[in-house]
């Protein structure tokens, strides 16, 4: 089997000019995303007529634990790293 060899193309040889190729992606993207937005918007889950809920006190125990804990790592790993020589 022979080798395949690729040459290679100069940047205008495509048929559409880059600002176009560039445009009809963004035009793609913008169609995709609200797309989604509409199924979303149609089917999505349906919002208490209150809005958000509120936080349980057993939801902000735990997230100060995890607050705590994260903060407590954050200076052990800055402690040991004032220890080491530059």
């Amino acid at each position: 089997m022979s080798p395949i060899h690729l040459a290679k193309r100069d940047d205008l040889s495509s048929a559409l000019h880059p600002f176009l190729m560039t445009f009809y992606v963004l035009l793609g993207c913008t169609a995709c995303l609200l797309g989604g937005y509409a199924t979303h918007r149609l089917m999505g889950m349906k919002q208490a007529p209150s809005g958000y809920k509120p936080r349980s006190v057993e939801q902000d125990d735990y997230m100060r634990e995890v607050r705590r804990r994260n903060l407590d790592v954050l200076m052990a790993d800055l402690r040991s790293q004032r220890k080491r020589p530059i």
